[in-house]
């Protein structure tokens, strides 16, 4: 997997792109997301939203019927947990939301009790706005 990351020629914060699965079971794929370094701007916020977006649109060209996602950004790039996990939930739904007509089971993997704890905070303050 590593030599097939290098020939990727790097990948911008914000951005995706995507190698084989390199045996990992029950995956065809690996979609590599760069995540901003949190700085408390808005930009922080577009690119960490454009990391859902484009991985997305990765697994829609490539075919995929489910994606799973990690708390991006969370660990050593600063982003507090809970803003986060409020653009990640925003970022999915908007993109089902512009692609009504695809079926794709879209995972948050939590590895914590706080990050369960934020996503399902954030799930069931939306489920309250709607």
């Amino acid at each position: 997997m590593f030599d097939a990351c290098r020939k990727l020629g790097g990948c911008e914060p914000g951005k995706a792109k995507i190698t084989g699965a390199y045996g990992i079971q029950h995956a065809d794929y690996i979609i590599h997301a760069v995540s901003p370094i949190y700085h408390g701007t808005e930009q922080d916020e577009e690119l960490l939203a454009s990391c859902y977006t484009a991985s997305l649109d990765l697994a829609l060209d490539n075919g995929c019927a489910s994606i799973a996602f990690p708390s991006l950004a969370t660990g050593g790039h600063g982003y507090p947990l809970d803003e986060a996990a409020e653009v990640a939930v925003e970022s999915v739904r908007a993109w089902l939301d512009s692609h009504p007509g695809v079926v794709m089971d879209i995972y948050f993997c939590c590895f914590t009790k706080e990050e369960r704890m934020a996503y399902d905070n954030e799930i069931s303050r939306r489920k309250r706005l709607v």
